[in-house]
């Protein structure tokens, strides 16, 4: 979430809008609770994740959606990226429902970390987690997060401009401030100088006519050198009263824009303690200009996401669930496909699968039941098929991946082999019941539980 910047001083963080939707992460007895899996389900998962190919075997009400939900939980925790994939919608949103329930308190889980490919049918899914695995739902909410993160971040940079604009105002003021009393300084002592020059002026213009005085009326043998010395005298007297006269005006030039100046300087001292008022409290410049350029940077960076959003949803994405013909039909729904898990694989075409499989890089888990409803297909009892296609559609379409990987004996026994784990436990009765030996295949006629798993199938 965008933290506002502070400008002036440290302010409490702001509570969040509205609560978030999904529960709170689980205290320890939930999650004891949660992990309540009986041996046959624990070795299924831990068998899972220490190996490339895992077969889950066992019939309805056996917890096969727990352990599978489990598996998913923990292949994410081992940084791989899982495809979970079943024949019908309901089926993707049972499993991706269970996973959610075990990775809602994951980082990222509100941002895409487990997505559904394609419409939600389960209305519980919809209603509990549909805003966290719905990419269009995803892609609103995180546009809208953006976009009220970007209102923000532009809010807090103008703010923060109008701060610097302050500090600009100020300092321009205050440089003004220094000019006016420099231009005021230089007005004084210009006046002062002209005040002195029209002294001396003054005072040589007096002693120029008491010598004037002295000579006295030209008469006499000297009379003519005398009248050329009063001649001399009387300009002397002009010219020091032209500068004490031109000195006067300066002084009062002087003056004047000194008193000027001094009025300018009583304006802008009012304005500099206003502006430096409004600073009060302001962090300084430099550390505004920093701030303003790293909620610039954010401003871009959001935008781009803005722009990039459908883009970068895929990559934010651990879990994907889909429909196997979604997934074999569409361009890659993962960056990267660690691992595909495959429910109601009895419910799955043989060529299907195949497809399916062949996107996992490092891990495949198939679990189901072979006595389920097969995948509905026409080549088999197709009248106007040859009896070779028959045979061809018996053995690629009407064939499922357990009778494929060899794991089905021809009386319908499941067949010991290291690839499989069998689930042998029903739960959607009213006590534990335990498969047949002649469905399971492991000769054992009774496993105890004192409680049900947290969740069935």
């Amino acid at each position: 979430m965008f933290k506002r910047p502070h400008l002036y001083a440290p302010t409490p963080p702001r509570p969040p809008d509205r609560e978030p939707r999904f529960e709170p992460h689980p205290t320890r007895p939930e999650r004891q609770q949660r992990l309540s899996l009986n041996a046959r389900q624990r070795q299924a998962v831990q068998q899972a994740l220490a190996s490339e190919v895992l077969f889950l075997w066992g019939p309805p009400g056996t917890g096969k959606t727990d352990v599978v939900g489990h598996i998913i939980e923990g292949s994410v925790r081992q940084g791989l990226n899982v495809l979970f994939v079943a024949p019908t919608k309901v089926a993707v949103d049972q499993a991706l429902e269970r996973v959610c329930d075990l990775m809602r308190a994951e980082p990222g889980f509100t941002d895409g970390l487990v997505q559904r490919a394609g419409d939600i049918e389960l209305a519980s899914l919809d209603e509990r987690y549909g805003e966290q695995v719905d990419p269009a739902r995803i892609t609103v909410r995180l546009s809208a997060q953006l976009d009220a993160a970007l209102t923000e971040a532009a809010q807090a940079l103008s703010e923060t401009r109008d701060v610097i604009a302050l500090h600009d105002e100020a300092a321009s003021i205050e440089e003004e401030l220094a000019g006016a009393r420099a231009t005021r300084s230089a007005d004084a002592q210009d006046a002062k100088a002209a005040e002195a020059e029209q002294l001396g002026a003054e005072a040589q213009a007096a002693q120029l006519r008491l010598r004037i005085h002295q000579v006295g009326v030209p008469k006499g043998m000297f009379a003519r050198r005398k009248e050329l010395q009063l001649a001399e005298l009387h300009e002397h007297v002009s010219q020091a009263d032209a500068t004490a006269a031109a000195a006067r005006r300066r002084a009062a030039d002087s003056t004047l824009r000194a008193r000027r100046a001094a009025v300018v300087i009583e304006d802008l001292q009012g304005r500099a303690a206003t502006a430096r008022g409004r600073l009060t409290g302001a962090l300084p410049r430099p550390a505004l200009a920093q701030q303003a350029l790293r909620l610039q940077e954010r401003i871009d960076g959001l935008d781009k996401q803005r722009r990039k959003i459908q883009d970068t949803l895929p990559a934010k994405c651990r879990v994907m669930g889909a429909t196997v013909a979604k997934a074999i039909q569409s361009r890659k729904l993962l960056d990267r496909v660690d691992v595909v898990v495959m429910d109601e694989a009895g419910m799955v075409s043989l060529p299907a699968a195949w497809l399916a499989a062949g996107l996992a890089g490092k891990r495949l888990v198939v679990a189901g039941d072979f006595r389920q409803l097969p995948a509905v297909t026409k080549g088999d009892s197709d009248p106007k098929a040859t009896e070779a296609e028959r045979v061809h559609s018996r053995h690629w379409t009407a064939r499922d991946p357990f009778h494929a990987a060899g794991l089905v004996e021809p009386g319908g026994r499941v067949r010991p082999d290291s690839r499989l784990v069998a689930l042998d436990t029903q739960y959607r009765m009213r006590a534990p019941r335990e498969c047949s030996p002649a469905a399971s295949g492991t000769g054992t006629r009774s496993y105890e539980a004192s409680a049900p798993p947290t969740a069935s199938e």
